[in-house]
């Protein structure tokens, strides 16, 4: 069996709002034999070896309902389905698996829900461990510590890892109510987070973030400890908090044991200054339920645990021998309710309004771009343009993590994910993220909901990676961002693969953005609350104008510096993206203008995206043209200049790149320039630097360029040196940079000393 991939998901993603481990195993035609009897049995075989150690687990946690057929997929539901049992049966809040089809026979699929990324990934390794002494499955490598150990043994060590871990059942329970009431929540003791522990802490494993930056509040086990700051160092202390609250509770009372009454302690639990439950069971008299709501808003706690001794509740305390014995401001309240209880959950409901009340604000305004090209550009031009509106912005694009443009250091992100980091941040007022590939699927979302997501277009890139093998595939990775919009979904009309998106959208509604089509013509294609934004020509120049509730003129496009006068045709559409998401996320028409009006491609506004330095007697352009689509934007630009020498591309080859792939850039490549410097990119391991280069050669070779107009330089650096070697007065060099490189290339471009030029190719 071998492991193609595992991915393992730390916040909402493209297959699930919950967070998930997905893997896609290979399995030979022996070790499939194993699962040849029907799923219910071999279900039937796995649940009895984890009830012979755990008998409290439920039929419910493993369900038998739409088991596959297929061989390779009836294991992968096994294995995930064991791994959420596993999880399940040592108290871990965990249901969700599927199985994802896959073309080939032997390939399994397939993705189970984790609350702990730690724990999900101990129990699919036990999982697997399981599945092959309980089913003998042949010739499956484990890990040093599964050798020849009972499963009995292996779960024990199991347990003993993850109980620990598992969410308390109120903290739970707050969760879950915060989701229902589309709060946006973070269990602080979890990955990404690093967690904390001290004697500071209230309870273990109940860390959460309510809310976003300026919104943000912070809660430990029941208690919001921004909000009840003044309770927070006395909260074990009876004697203080009835201290405190003493004029508000009747005098003591000691019953005399001869008068015949029986007394009985009742729990009373406030919750949002309101008596949610009591337990057991009872009909509190008004001036009791008075009290404990009093006593709540007197320590100023959103969830309060008041017990009392009366011998009938009913009654006022001071006319049933009644007393209050206990006031908890941080109560445990699974100690007192039932997890899945309707108590549990009106408290935990009435708390979370009780830290945001209802019709108050507890997010920030996020815009999500994704698509093939132009995401860093159109996320620049954005983050910007919401600067000049007044905007204290974050921006975590490919370049990096910004906050109003000053770059931060990793030491200043700290150990948390940078993607979640804005979040945390209370001088943020909005959220610029660009939303790649590799972010998508290793990791998932930030956050639950978007205002705004625009996808700029779907190219062929990174096919074979990742499980990707298809456009098609590609295109619902995209589509993923997109249906996490709720205000509005902004989409490249001129993409075939953006256009079949449109169907499959949830936001309230959509911007068609079109070069080549007018208004009229997007017009069948939109409602009537959607808008649109096109090319019209007003008095002889091309406008970008914006269709919302009415006909908006933006700006002309030749007055956009990032555009060329029209010629980057790339960064007209960019300009486009970034005027209607600005437009929607409340900039208005001055903003955009002026912000557009300022932005040139500069290594300041946007560094390694079409870099021009006109220093040498010959032009060079520093871009990150990488795939099909970006070569053939960047040629279009270079044909649209006036060049009277040669034109010539510094193009790479990566592992990462399948053949196909790199053939389509080279054939691409070779309709606009006049010579290709092959190299690697920087970060290839430098044993694959030779056998990279050649690979690229001989696909630019297939493509019927000759040979006299490659020049093959295995080394990363040594190929940025020979194009700028190569270049004669006239000439256009354009060179495209690798992960991290752009800054490094670009000080190699401005400090390069023409001189000893070479007249002629140079060969390795």
């Amino acid at each position: 069996m071998h492991e193609l991939f595992k991915l393992t998901m730390v916040g909402p993603n493209r297959r699930s709002d919950q967070t998930v481990i997905e893997q896609l195993f290979e399995l030979s035609p022996d070790e499939l034999t194993a699962f040849k009897e029907e799923p219910e049995i071999l279900r039937g075989k796995v649940f009895e070896a984890v009830s012979s150690v755990q008998p409290d687990v439920r039929e419910a946690w493993f369900p038998v309902v739409d088991a596959p057929r297929n061989t390779a997929e009836i294991f992968a539901w096994l294995y995930c389905g064991t791994a959420v049992l596993l999880q399940k049966s040592t108290g871990h809040d965990v249901l969700e698996f599927a199985v994802l089809p896959r073309e080939s026979e032997q390939q399994a699929h397939g993705y189970f829900e984790h609350e702990v990324v730690e724990v999900g990934e101990a129990a699919g390794e036990l999982a697997l461990s399981l599945l092959k002494s309980t089913l003998g499955a042949p010739n499956w490598q484990q890990a040093d510590q599964y050798q020849g150990k009972e499963f009995k043994e292996l779960y024990a060590t199991f347990a003993g890892f993850t109980s620990p871990k598992v969410l308390p059942a109120d903290t739970r329970a707050i969760v879950d109510a915060a989701r229902r009431l589309e709060i946006p929540c973070i269990k602080l003791d979890r990955h990404p987070y690093r967690g904390t522990s001290g004697d500071f802490r209230i309870r273990p494993n109940s860390m959460l973030m309510l809310g976003q930056c300026r919104h943000l509040h912070l809660v430990d086990g029941t208690m919001c400890v921004d909000r009840s700051s003044t309770v927070v160092p006395i909260r074990s202390d009876q004697g203080a908090i009835f201290k405190r609250v003493a004029d508000l509770l009747p005098p003591a009372v000691h019953l005399d044991p001869g008068d015949g009454e029986t007394c009985a302690n009742v729990d009373i639990v406030v919750s949002n200054h309101r008596v949610v439950v009591t337990v057991p069971e009872r009909m509190l008299h008004e001036s009791t339920r008075d009290i404990a709501i009093e006593v709540s808003r007197r320590l100023e706690v959103g969830l309060l645990l008041m017990k009392i001794s009366t011998s009938d509740p009913s009654r006022p305390l001071d006319e049933a021998n009644g007393a209050v014995v206990n006031i908890d401001p941080a109560p445990r309240l699974d100690e007192v309710l039932a997890p899945d209880s309707l108590g549990m959950m009106a408290a935990a409901e009435g708390f979370v309004r009780w830290v945001i009340p209802a019709g108050t604000e507890s997010r920030i305004p996020v815009v999500a771009v994704t698509g093939t090209n132009g995401k860093t550009t159109t996320s620049r031009m954005i983050d910007r343009i919401m600067q000049t509106a007044g905007y204290r912005t974050s921006l975590l694009c490919s370049d990096g993590f910004y906050i109003d443009n000053r770059k931060l250091e990793s030491a200043e992100v700290g150990e948390s994910d940078p993607w979640f980091r804005p979040f945390e941040l209370s001088e943020v007022e909005l959220a610029v993220q660009e939303t790649h590939f590799g972010r998508i699927l290793r990791g998932g979302f930030s956050y639950m909901k978007s205002d705004v997501a625009i996808c700029t277009n779907v190219t062929v890139d990174h096919i074979g990676r990742l499980g990707i093998e298809t456009l098609e595939q590609l295109a619902e990775v995209k589509l993923s961002v997109m249906q996490r919009a709720a205000d509005t979904a902004v989409l490249n009309f001129d993409d075939q693969h953006c256009r079949d998106m449109i169907p499959q959208l949830a936001a309230r509604r959509i911007c068609l953005v079109s070069t080549r089509k007018g208004a009229d013509e997007l017009e069948e294609f939109a409602t009537e609350q959607d808008m649109k934004c096109v090319l019209e020509n007003v008095d002889g120049s091309d406008w970008i104008v914006l269709y919302d509730q009415g006909r908006h003129p933006v700006i002309e496009v030749d007055k956009i510096p990032a555009t060329y006068n029209g010629t980057a045709r790339f960064n007209v559409y960019n300009a486009m993206y970034a005027t209607v998401g600005s437009h929607t996320l409340g900039a208005g028409a001055d903003s955009i203008r002026a912000t557009l009006l300022g932005f040139a491609m500069s290594v300041e506004n946007a560094p390694g995206r079409l870099n021009i330095f006109d220093g040498h007697p010959f032009k060079v352009i520093m871009d990150y043209a990488h795939n099909e689509d970006g070569y053939r934007e960047i040629g279009e630009f270079v044909a649209s200049q006036d060049i009277r020498g040669r034109k010539i591309l510094l193009i790479a080859s990566t592992i990462n790149r399948q053949d196909a792939a790199l053939l389509e850039n080279c054939r691409v490549a070779a309709k606009y320039f006049d010579h290709l410097v092959i190299r690697c990119y920087p970060d290839t391991p430098v044993s694959d630097w030779q056998e990279e280069t050649d690979r690229m050669e001989k696909c630019a070779l297939k493509v019927d360029i000759d040979e006299s107009q490659i020049t093959a330089i295995a080394n990363p650096d040594d190929g940025v040196q020979t194009i700028l070697s190569m270049g004669r007065e006239g000439d256009c060099l354009v060179m495209t940079w690798g992960h991290k490189e752009a800054e490094k290339m670009w000080d190699a471009i401005t400090s390069f000393q023409p001189g000893g030029v070479l007249n002629h190719p140079v060969r390795s």
